[in-house]
């Protein structure tokens, strides 16, 4: 029996799941002397599952309060409950870098189905900021816990993972699954923002209970779960810096230069004259009044560039190979990129995963052994889309 808690949840953060990223790997310095492009941070939310069924004792994710960092601001006034009654989500007053999370107990989600997968969203602390298109982020944070606390830090965007899509097999360092122990430790994270332009990306700690027999990489999964987890988990110095910097700072730079820049005069000014002026009287003159003459105003039809004209797209091949499928794309003229849609339901209304990517050859991971569907449309620079391509079914 799925929890309403978790499918709302869940359902927002299985793309950012399934995908890879590039996790817990130091970050290139910038350029000495360049300074960091600092993204602000919006206010936090926290939501706790509770107990989903009064019988399984021990089986719910609770918070006791949480304390914002630099601010002092509380959050309390959790509840407690049986069923529905305890789900529940608060959000800070201001922004922080970071918080203090007292947890009871998150044993909520350990026991269903089996053990083959994490399922961290009994408890939740996020923030967001708004992300560019296209644009490289780093995302740095330090974390503690008075007891060792498995944790899984995601980033999601409007409609799914926030992260590339476009090489799943780009895997550098460790995987978004962390383990906070007793001492403060920093973690690093770099990704390629392919939300839409200017929309939330949510920076989603799931501290909820860690249990599973596979990482999100598909490997063994070894680690000791902390069921009954009762602790508190710090979270401070978050920091989202974009790499691709702004793009409107040089030319709006360039543009202000060019207006306000003065020539330098190359001629001396005239010496004052040292004869004083003779004044001669003005002569009154009746002025002549003459009849305006109108014109009519020339009418010019605006131009209006034309969209690209995009081929609908065809697939190449599709081939099922273990838990991966590899597609290729038939090249399209005149495409940046291209969106790929797949899942189970050949009608992609439940069920199906979006990817954008600028190669014709990419790998999905993360298959399961049913028959999936997939369709795939090229994208112009301008944005104008062509037709989806026919759907390709790829059996088990």
């Amino acid at each position: 029996m799925k929890k309403n808690f978790k499918n709302t949840v869940a359902g927002v953060t299985t793309l950012a799941l399934v995908a890879t990223m590039f996790a817990g790997v130091a970050v290139s310095a910038e350029e000495e002397g360049a300074a960091e492009n600092t993204v602000d941070l919006s206010v936090w939310t926290f939501e706790q599952g509770g107990q989903y069924n009064p019988n399984e004792s021990g089986n719910e994710g609770y918070l006791n309060s949480v304390t914002m960092n630099g601010t002092g601001e509380v959050i309390d006034g959790w509840l407690r409950g049986n069923g529905e009654a305890s789900k529940q989500a608060q959000s800070s007053q201001v922004t922080a870098d970071g918080c203090v999370i007292d947890i009871e107990n998150t044993g909520w989600d350990r026991n269903w189905s089996t053990p083959t997968v994490i399922n961290p969203w009994s408890i939740m602390a996020s923030t967001s900021f708004t992300g560019k298109s296209e644009h490289e982020y780093t995302v740095t944070f330090k974390a503690s816990a008075t007891e060792r606390k498995l944790a899984v830090v995601d980033f999601v965007g409007s409609y799914g993972a926030a992260y590339s899509l476009e090489d799943p097999n780009a895997i550098v360092g460790d995987n978004n699954l962390i383990e906070i122990g007793t001492t403060e430790k920093e973690y690093s994270y770099t990704f390629t923002n392919w939300v839409y332009d200017n929309e939330p990306v949510k920076v989603q700690f799931m501290l909820g209970c860690v249990a599973g027999q596979k990482d999100l990489k598909g490997n063994d999964f070894t680690l000791q779960e902390d069921a009954t987890y009762k602790g508190v988990v710090t979270i401070s110095d978050l920091k989202v810096v974009d790499n691709s910097g702004d793009d409107s700072t040089t030319e709006t730079q360039s543009e202000t230069q060019s207006e306000t820049q003065t020539e330098t005069p190359t001629q001396a000014p005239t010496q004052a004259p040292t004869q004083a002026p003779t004044t001669v009287a003005p002569t009154t003159v009746a002025p002549t009044t003459v009849a305006p003459t109108t014109v009519a105003p020339t009418t010019v039809a605006p131009t209006t560039k034309a969209p690209t004209k995009v081929a609908k797209a065809k697939i190449a091949s599709a081939k099922k190979s273990g838990k991966k499928i590899k597609l290729t794309i038939k090249k399209v003229a005149n495409a940046k990129k291209y969106e790929v849609k797949y899942g189970t339901d050949k009608k992609f209304k439940k069920a199906t995963k979006t990817l954008k990517t600028k190669k014709v050859k990419v790998t999905l991971k993360k298959i399961a052994k049913k028959v999936y569907y997939i369709k795939v449309r090229a994208i112009a620079a301008d944005g104008t889309a062509g037709a989806w391509s026919k759907v390709k079914k790829v059996k088990k």
